[in-house]
């Protein structure tokens, strides 16, 4: 069983930023190495993401797992920045931002978002997913002003991730449609293939060597 523990704080984002770029970097890559169409991430990327959202990161809200020191997971969570913008007009000039603090400070944000979780396919069976949500729920418990989580999209093609949404209690609001013309006509149409643990296992054998 994966030892996890929450090792992100203020200290590590803003004086650690190399290891949670790299610790990012590590978990995504492994996370998402055998989906179609994946890009490894820049790590300028990363380092923009952090330099742009400082106002707004809060440190509780950012999490990985490690298993002996390896990085196997990753949450991050952030505040509805939406919710104080749509209250700026779209202007943020000095008055702005002034005005932005204040509805921080007045705790205007009263939703989250979840932008990304990711765990490396090798511990997918651990226990992972339900310790991270675990650990949000009693985060939640600590900020009352918080009043509803937005999950990731999900692909109706990863039932599991639907699963462990569905397991929180979690209730579908959106649903997004991808459209596709096929200009040979003669071509047959597939859908995008279902993901599950045999399949992904398979990918990962022949992608490591491992049995």
């Amino acid at each position: 069983m994966p030892k996890n523990r929450n090792t992100i704080s203020g200290i590590l984002i803003l004086k650690e930023t190399d290891k949670f770029v790299k610790d990012f970097c590590t978990v995504y890559d492994a996370a998402w190495a055998f989906h179609e169409h994946y890009k490894p991430l820049d790590p300028e990327d990363i380092y923009s993401f952090i330099d742009s959202s400082k106002a707004i990161l809060d440190p509780e809200m950012i999490w990985f797992a490690y298993h002996e020191e390896k990085p196997i997971a990753l949450f991050v969570m952030l505040p509805d920045i939406n919710q104080i913008l749509q209250k700026l007009d779209g202007k943020l000039n000095l008055w702005g931002i002034i005005k932005f603090f204040y509805y921080k400070w007045k705790k205007t944000m009263t939703r989250t978002r979840i932008i990304i979780m990711g765990i490396d396919p090798k511990y997918q069976r651990s226990g992972v997913d339900s310790a991270i949500f675990w650990h949000q729920e009693q985060l939640m418990k600590k900020k009352p002003q918080y009043k509803e989580v937005e999950l990731s999209w999900a692909g109706d093609f990863n039932p599991k991730i639907i699963a462990v949404y569905e397991a929180t209690g979690a209730k579908r609001a959106k649903t997004h449609y991808t459209m596709r013309y096929l200009f040979d006509r003669k071509k047959e149409f597939t859908r995008a293939p279902i993901l599950g643990s045999e399949i992904l296992y398979e990918k990962v054998k022949v992608k490591t060597g491992k049995n």
